[in-house]
């Protein structure tokens, strides 16, 4: 075993006579040579003889010196192998030249194309505003347009009734004064019943301007503000009662807390209210409305806790 062992150990590694480390058979210069690849190869353990003159020639790792002449390898070809890695090296050389150039176009081009896409957004992102801008503007000009064509219409609706108006009175006073002369009545009698006519006149004309001034809505939202008061009035009367007796009840029967939670409720109750009629009514009957249900349990609160401790 031990002699196998070293044979197969001898095939395979050797002591470098420079450095004296043993190292593998690959790392030497050759098979035959007695100093590794990191010492450079001499010829001291070996005499110059011309035996090995005809070695030295060929021999790959003796640049001049004499060896051993027993390297059966073939030799190297160290200044092809120096042409190829010269060659390798432009080669690569010229690649990563080649590669640099590519990637600093392709580069190029997308920043070219990322401008190119943030100009079209910029310019879509502009005709898309000022597209909206002119539709606001031109639905403006057409609510304006048309509020004052509603207007004009109006206008000349009340002017074509008032014309009308004054054609149907100057037809009566026509009239009243024919039958004041026919009926054989002097001209002070007809000048008392054009007074009286006239003055009638003026009274229905101002009356109806003064009906006129004020839009068929106004009445009806004053009409509704003033039945949304007497509403929220009476509904803050009815919630402050019941709350001022159930809160004394519950203080009598069970405790605060549940006093408290029955209060609580009748104020959720009368904000409920509150909302139900912001919903229903127009603004000013809203704030009235709010105001009188909103104060009603705060005063029940105070009823059914002076009751609870008394």
């Amino acid at each position: 075993f031990f002699s196998s062992l070293w044979v197969y150990m001898s095939a395979r590694f050797r002591r470098c006579k420079a450095c004296h480390q043993v190292k593998a058979i690959a790392d030497f210069h050759c098979n035959s040579s007695f100093t590794c690849q990191s010492c450079p190869e001499s010829p001291t353990d070996l005499a110059a003889s011309d035996v090995f003159a005809a070695d030295v020639a060929w021999h790959p790792h003796s640049a001049g010196k004499v060896t051993d002449g027993r390297c059966f390898g073939k030799p190297a070809q160290v200044p092809k192998r120096q042409e190829d890695n010269t060659v390798k090296d432009r080669e690569w050389k010229e690649q990563h030249e080649s590669q640099s150039q590519e990637q600093e176009a392709n580069e190029r081009k997308e920043q070219v194309y990322k401008q190119r896409k943030e100009r079209e957004e910029r310019e879509e992102r502009e005709d898309r505003e000022r597209k909206e801008q002119e539709e606001r503007e031109r639905n403006e000009r057409e609510k304006r347009e048309r509020k004052e064509q509603e207007e004009n219409e109006r206008k000349e609706k009340e002017d074509r009734q008032m014309r009308e108006l004054q054609d149907m009175k100057r037809e009566e006073y026509a009239t009243a004064a024919n039958a004041v002369v026919e009926g054989g009545g002097s001209q002070e009698e007809v000048g008392a019943e054009s007074r009286s006519h006239t003055e009638k006149d003026y009274a229905e004309k101002c009356c109806k301007q003064v009906h006129m001034d004020i839009p068929e809505d106004e009445h009806t939202h004053f009409k509704m503000k003033t039945v949304a008061i007497v509403v929220a009035a009476a509904g803050a009367i009815v919630v402050a009662i019941v709350v001022v007796i159930v809160g004394a009840i519950v203080v009598t029967i069970m405790n605060a807390i549940i006093a408290a939670c029955a209060v609580a409720l009748g104020v959720a109750i009368a904000i409920a209210m509150a909302a139900a009629l912001a919903i229903a009514l127009p603004l000013a009957g809203v704030l009235a409305a709010v105001l009188a249900v909103i104060a009603a349990p705060a005063l029940a609160v105070a009823g059914a806790i002076a009751i609870g401790v008394n």
